[in-house]
């Protein structure tokens, strides 16, 4: 029995929203089956529809690594159309491959039951033979449309039988009616304006200084919570009360639209952007320069030119907005396009945009009113524009409006089969612009090409049906589609005028009009709403993605009727999915996106949206150019002259445009008089491209099989020695090896081998170990396109082959100094040969000034060029200069500190102990010092933390340890520090940065920026002396990679006269169950210690149970899939609690019984600790208990990250980011004799207990 219809419900609603089988309790089988059963009777429908279609379109798009096909299709003689999802599969993008799965999912598509569940049955078979259904719709199959990423073209040509497969090198047409690879128009819509914009220097500019670039308005706001609130703020105070506005200023909602959204806004609220920028500017100081640096620069100009390519970018938005829709009308293609054209050129040609209710003209009257006034250096500046401002940007603007002009004629030429549906648009011809006669009857004879039909008989049937169609168009306001499809009905249910019109041939081409699209939008709403669905998150199978996108794909989505038909048929297959025919008892056209847009609402006191400022901007600039459109005699415009950069790229598009008429020339639709010398030699070119292209799919297909299967058969010495080249240079060092080489060589390549002395004459180069080949070697290799060959591989042993491509072609920038010309002569020679043949030769100053680090720059070994290096330096690099700077600085400082600071006077019992504490995260330091009792004696001097998220959380820790009036100095940034005028303190903590040093990072150590904070650190400790110290860093910094760094921090512990001590210690050590290793250095000065020796606490023998750091009260329902930890684990990982990090690699997936993994910043901030007792991830409370943070100081942390609306998880983040050191501080009072000798060991065990509590 299956079970009641509100089930099948629930869970057809999860499927549309892209829920996963367990949303809403646990997974079970019988949710699985109700969700199979679901997809089984959309595609039972989708197949019955597919079987009765005349015409049929795909649509697809490849994204990471998974290809999602959707179709339209046109049923019977009612020209019903329906459209769905056809399957998703993982692909690897090639063009090649993309056939294939499109292959593969139509086949899946036809074949019922794919993916049957687990102890189900086959329900009853359709009455429908997959192999013939699949032959039909291949048969019907008229367009396949994808982006214009280059693999997905080529697989559409291999499709149709244009190209060979790279596998076979044969031609295979599995759909061989197929007209027209369709490129998407909406992503060809934003090319209109993105092109020319990035290719005017003006403009790319502009757009990046207020828009796109990382210092820039929109993204330092957008990327900022407290700038965000500043920026709603100042909206709120607008003195326009007629129209409100939107605060986000981030890529707009609208998938294309991420020029215009924030470029509207700041035009329409320029005065809110300057005052935001004051705001900053005054109360960030150094650390917001750009905002200063915006004020500065801003002028009228400027803000004229941003409001112009407002107007610009809505304009283009406007029209992508037609475009983005898959059931968008083709037929209304061309009018769109001139209606795009049209309106650039009445507003920046002919100058309207600075007259109507635009951007430019709210610019305009804002700077007319003075309403715009920068202050700077507590001096008025008012923002004004003179005549030139508005000549100029008409002038930049009209340049632009060329450059769009032609982007349109390459993206949506008038001559293109698309186009030509343009006759069945009864809307032009409502507004008077219809098409002569003679363009009519072009359009009619291209679509009789494309759809094989009689030409004479589709315009003499066109001729018939049009003056109904209008009629209906006209008098019952029926959209283009609908007035012809009522006009076929009326046609074919009289008898007497289907004997006199029968429209046999118009109804196939009305066919592909009514199915055909040029726009793949159902499949990018589709991607974005899977990847926003939970399912996206869990761990499931390609089969669930299958069958969940083919329901989240359905386009009857708020049908009742439909729906109902589908749960009815869903209920018969799952009875039919039972082998004993009864359910087992359970354990406990809208757009595919919709509902993922939040509507705007008005402000307080605001009566107008946004979106009808909008909407009255449009209808007025529409007016405009209709008004424009009925001139009988259109003005004259002088030609504009092009900037190079734009000419060059308006020429680039003119070109494309001609290759793109040469495609369709080889599609067979062009007309006899549109086919000149010039398209058909564009053809041949394009063919002998695509000829070459295959010939070299088909040799890397090839290499790739033949060494596959070489390394299969454990050929890999074959492999090796397979197409050696014939001069050969053998390695010198090794003149006993060369017989036995030369023998295997002569044997082994079967030509006539020419071994040579001169390296520059060898092609080969056979060396004995390849892990210290000269680099004369590697270079001639690289210069030749050689190869370099380990003797070892000759003589039947492993070793290594690497081939280069001839580095001569190549345009490599080469700087040599005369050092490195006197030192390495043999080198300079190959240089200049390569110089000679295409190489440049360039000087230091050539190297700064050129736009690019240049491939290749050699240097001696002990000099370093500004311009470039061997290895790509990264922007986190630290300069060579700057670390020997900063060495010379700790060395001088310490070696003077006698002469500069004298010695500490004798600690006091009662006196304040003055802290700094540098890298202070969120104050750990601050709750040891509260566990011993001397809250009340501790000065926070200084504290210093680049993260603004810590020095929130840092400050609440400082109100709950007790510490009430705050903290004494601020540094945001250490490495802006005057270290010989800070704070001298008495205790002295730092925590600094691990990444650079942790075998998790990239291990550059001080040569990274956050591993050249330690160094920074000694400065201080050099400059300042404290009394007593405490360092934190991981064990790896003793490791031989960091040892320079090790040694040089205790040579300067050393001269500065400390008494110090080292250990690598772990919570572990002290009751608490967390694996974190790290080096701790405790140093005191020796005039100030007590003690003989110093010391650093006992470990405490036993470790508390990780049980009693987790809350077991709190379990989840989420199980993932951890292979790896199940291999080592077996079944006892589900039985206890195990807390395992699931967000690293394989390679570090190790678990620790009853302790918890080393918890870090990234890790926690991303939820990736996993409980797998209570099925769920680490809690917050959870992660405070394991690294000693008591619980009201949690309480207090949480608190204040909500009130200042940190970013979520910022508590977990800062939790990760520095160990709890309060253990180790004990230890330098009992040394330095502050707390006296009142606390024993008794109590020093009490007070490490009590620590542990919370």
């Amino acid at each position: 029995m299956a079970p009641p219809k509100q089930e099948f419900q629930e869970s057809l609603k999860h499927m549309r929203q892209g829920g996963s089988a367990r949303q809403g309790g646990s997974a079970s089988d019988r949710k699985s089956r109700v969700r199979f059963a679901l997809s089984e009777a959309h595609l039972r429908r989708a197949r019955k529809h597919m079987a009765e279609a005349r015409c049929v379109a795909l649509f697809r798009d490849e994204r990471k690594g998974r290809l999602l096909v959707r179709y339209r299709a046109c049923l019977g003689d009612d020209f019903t159309v329906v459209s769905g999802v056809l399957g998703l599969r993982p692909c690897e993008g090639s063009g090649d491959d993309l056939s294939k799965v499109t292959k593969v999912i139509l086949t899946d598509f036809c074949t019922p039951h794919q993916g049957l569940l687990r102890n189900c049955a086959l329900p009853d078979q359709e009455n429908v033979d997959p192999a013939s259904l699949e032959i039909e719709i291949r048969k019907k199959v008229t367009m396949v449309v994808s982006d214009a990423a280059a693999a997905e073209l080529v697989s559409g040509d291999i499709l149709r039988g244009r190209r060979a497969y790279a596998c076979s090198g044969q031609l295979q047409a599995d759909f061989p009616n197929i007209r027209i690879v369709g490129r998407d128009i909406a992503h060809a819509s934003t090319r209109l304006l993105k092109r020319p914009l990035c290719h005017h220097e003006t403009l790319k500019s502009l757009t990046s200084e207020f828009v796109t670039a990382s210092d820039s308005f929109c993204q330092k706001v957008f990327h900022s919570n407290v700038f965000k609130g500043w920026w709603a703020e100042a909206l709120l105070h607008k003195e326009d009360e007629e129209f409100t506005t939107g605060s986000s200023i981030s890529a707009a909602k609208h998938r294309f639209s991420s020029y215009a959204l924030p470029l509207g806004r700041l035009c329409r609220n320029s005065v809110a952007m300057v005052a935001v920028c004051q705001r900053i500017d005054a109360m960030r100081g150094e650390n917001a320069l750009w905002a200063g640096k915006l004020l500065r620069n801003l002028t009228g100009r400027k803000m004229l030119l941003l409001s112009v390519c407002a107007d610009a970018a809505h304009t283009s938005l406007d029209f992508t907005r037609f475009a983005d829709e898959e059931s968008s009308d083709i037929a209304q293609l061309n009018q769109e396009a001139d209606k795009f054209c049209r309106t650039i050129r009445t507003l920046f040609v002919d100058g309207r945009v600075t007259e109507l209710p635009t951007f430019t003209k709210d610019m305009i009257d804002t700077l007319q009113r003075g309403d715009l006034t920068v202050m700077l250096d507590r001096c008025p500046r008012e923002i004004r524009i003179t005549q030139e401002d508005k000549v100029y940007a008409l002038k930049v603007m009209q340049e632009w409006a060329v450059a769009a002009e032609a982007s349109v004629e390459s993206e949506f030429p008038s001559w293109h089969l698309l186009s030509c549906f343009s006759v069945f648009n009864l809307q032009s011809r409502r507004d008077s612009r219809q098409q002569d006669s003679s363009t009519v009857r072009a359009c009619l004879r291209k679509l009789a090409k494309a759809f094989n039909v009689c030409p004479e008989a589709l315009q003499k049937q066109y001729v018939g049906l049009l003056p109904v169609a209008e009629a209906l168009h006209k008098q019952g306001s029926m959209v283009n589609r609908a007035a012809w499809t009522e006009a076929i009905r009326r046609t074919v249910s009289r008898q007497k005028v289907r004997e006199r019109h029968a429209p046999k041939e118009l109804s196939e081409v009305l066919c592909g009009y009514f199915t055909w699209s040029a726009s793949t939008s159902g499949v990018e709403q589709l991607f974005s709403k899977i990847k926003r669905s939970p399912v996206e998150l869990a761990s499931a199978s390609v089969d669930t993605d299958r069958h969940l996108a083919i329901v989240m794909g359905d386009d009857a989505q708020g049908m009742k009727s439909d729906e109902d038909t589908l749960i009815t048929e869903a209920q018969k297959l799952y009875v039919g999915l039972l082998r004993s025919g009864k359910a087992r008892a359970s354990a406990k056209t809208r757009r595919l996106d919709a509902g993922s847009k939040r509507k705007l609402r008005p402000l307080p006191g605001k009566k107008k949206t946004e979106a009808q400022w909008h909407r009255r901007r449009r209808a007025a600039v529409a007016r405009a150019t209709r008004d424009d459109a009925e001139l009988v005699t259109p003005p004259r415009r002088a030609p504009v002259e092009l900037p190079q950069s734009l000419q060059k790229e308006t020429d680039r598009q003119r070109t494309q445009a001609g290759k793109r008429k040469a495609e369709a020339f080889l599609d067979g639709y062009l007309l006899d008089e549109e086919i000149t010398d010039s398209v058909r030699q564009v053809a041949r070119d394009q063919l002998r491209g695509n000829n070459a292209s295959d010939a070299k799919r088909r040799k890397a297909w090839t290499t790739y099989e033949e060494t596959r299967i070489m390394a299969n058969e454990m050929q890999t010495r074959q492999w090796a020695l397979r197409d050696l080249p014939t001069n050969v240079w053998l390695d010198k060092t090794e003149p006993g090896l060369h017989p036995a080489w030369q023998a295997m060589l002569r044997q082994e390549c079967r030509a006539s081998v020419s071994f040579c002395t001169d390296l520059r004459q060898g092609q080969l180069f056979v060396v004995k170990d390849f892990g210290s080949v000269h680099r004369k070697v590697r270079l001639m290799a690289a210069l030749r396109g050689g190869t370099i060959l380990s003797g070892s591989v000759l003589e039947g042993r492993s070793g290594a082959k690497v081939t280069y491509n001839s580095g001569l072609m190549l345009p490599v920038a080469v700087f040599t100094s005369n050092d490195f010309k006197t030192q390495e002569p043999g080198m300079t020679m190959i240089l200049r040969d390569a110089c000679s043949h295409g190489w440049q030769a360039v000087a230091v100053e050539g190297l700064r000034g050129r736009g690019r680090r240049p491939s290749l720059h050699l240097k001696a070994s002990s000099e370093r060029v500004q311009g470039g290096s061997g290895r790509p330096r990264s922007d986190k690099d630290v300069p060579n200069d700057a670390q020997r700077e900063m060495v010379n600085d700790i060395n001088n400082l310490s070696s003077s500190w006698r002469r500069r600071l004298g010695l500490h006077p004798a600690p006091s019992d009662e006196g304040m102990i003055r802290l700094v504490s540098d890298c202070a995260g969120y104050g750990s330091d601050l709750i040891a010092l509260r566990l011993l009792g001397l809250q009340k004696r501790v000065q926070v001097v200084m504290i210093s933390e680049v993260a603004k998220d810590k020095r929130i959380l840092h400050s609440s820790v400082a109100t709950a340890c007790g510490w009430s009036d705050g903290h004494g100095e601020s540094v945001s940034d250490i490495m802006t520090r005057n270290d010989l005028t800070a704070p001298r303190a008495d205790l002295y903590v730092a925590g600094y940065p691990c990444p650079s040093f942790s075998r998790l990072g990239k291990r550059q150590g001080a040569r990274d920026q956050r591993g050249f904070v330690t160094l920074k650190g000694l400065k201080y400790i050099a400059a300042s002396r404290p009394r007593a110290l405490i360092l934190e860093q991981v064990s790896e910094l003793q490791q031989a990679k960091h040892k320079r760094v090790w040694e040089f921090i205790q040579k300067i512990l050393t001269r500065l006269n400390y008494a110090f001590v080292w250990k690598v210690l772990s919570p572990k050590h002290f009751a608490v169950p967390q694996s974190r290793p790290r080096t701790y250095v405790v140093a005191v000065a020796r005039e100030s210690l007590r003690t003989r020796e110093l010391t650093l606490p006992a470990e405490r023998p036993h470790c508390s149970d990780l049980h009693h750091f987790l809350d077991k009260t709190v379990v989840g329902s989420e199980k993932l899939d951890l292979p790896v930890y199940e291999e080592k684990l077996g079944s006892q990982m589900w039985e206890r609690g195990w807390v395992l990090d699931v967000g690293s690699s394989p390679s570090f997936q190790h678990p620790l019984k009853n302790l918890c993994p080393c918890l870090t910043k990234t890790r926690l901030q991303q939820g990736g600790y996993y409980v797998t007792r209570l099925r769920r991830r680490l809690l917050v409370e959870e992660a405070g208990r394991l690294q000693s943070v008591p619980q009201q100081v949690l309480k207090q942390m949480v608190q204040a990250a909500n009130d200042a609306n940190l970013r979520q998880r910022a508590v977990d983040a800062a939790l990760g980011g520095r160990d709890e050191r309060r253990r180790l501080d004990v230890s330098p009072w009992r040394c330095i004799g502050w707390v006296g000798n009142d606390l024993d060991n008794a109590a020093e065990e009490r007070l490490l207990a009590a620590s542990a509590m919370w």
